[in-house]
């Protein structure tokens, strides 16, 4: 869920996130073999986006705040 939230703020919060850094992200935490990581992930990105663009302007700048450091802390942020 947690990793949804911060893909789901990319383009709302003007954000570009490194693809390498994604891959080796999944790779460090998903098991070739897990066949529902993608549906388990489905839902609560969708769920997000739908969120963000329901969010007052306020929410937003909480929102990508937090997000943005989000994935600043795991190396997801495009140079």
């Amino acid at each position: 869920r947690e990793l949804a939230t911060i893909l789901a703020a990319e383009g709302p919060c003007g954000f570009a996130y490194d693809p390498a850094a994604l891959e080796a992200f999944i790779d460090s935490r998903v098991g070739a073999e897990n066949t529902g990581f993608l549906a388990t992930l489905s839902v609560p990105l969708g769920a997000a986006k739908l969120r963000m663009e329901q969010m007052s302007g306020s929410e937003k700048v909480v929102y990508c705040r937090q997000a943005g450091r989000n994935a600043q802390a795991f190396g997801f942020l495009a140079e």
